[in-house]
């Protein structure tokens, strides 16, 4: 299913905050297609359950990496 062609799901309630029992904030940011179709395949193949949690395993992964890097070399 293309990214476009996918349902958008009505924001009703902060699902993330109950099942995590964390605070979040809601962020947004703009991707190419081709990377969006890569995301929801991931998320079509099972490996995460929807999109919000797979770019937060990309983001602990992204921020992992940069803590463990030493100072200054994680920055351009």
């Amino acid at each position: 299913m293309a990214a476009s062609d996918r349902p958008t799901a009505p924001v009703t309630t902060d699902r993330d905050r109950e099942t995590t029992g964390e605070t979040m904030d809601r962020v947004s940011f703009r991707v190419p297609d081709r990377q969006l179709e890569d995301l929801d395949a991931l998320v079509d193949r099972g490996r995460y359950p929807n999109r919000s949690e797979a770019i937060r395993a990309a983001v602990r992964q992204l921020v992992g990496e940069s803590s463990a890097a030493p100072r200054g070399e994680d920055r351009e």
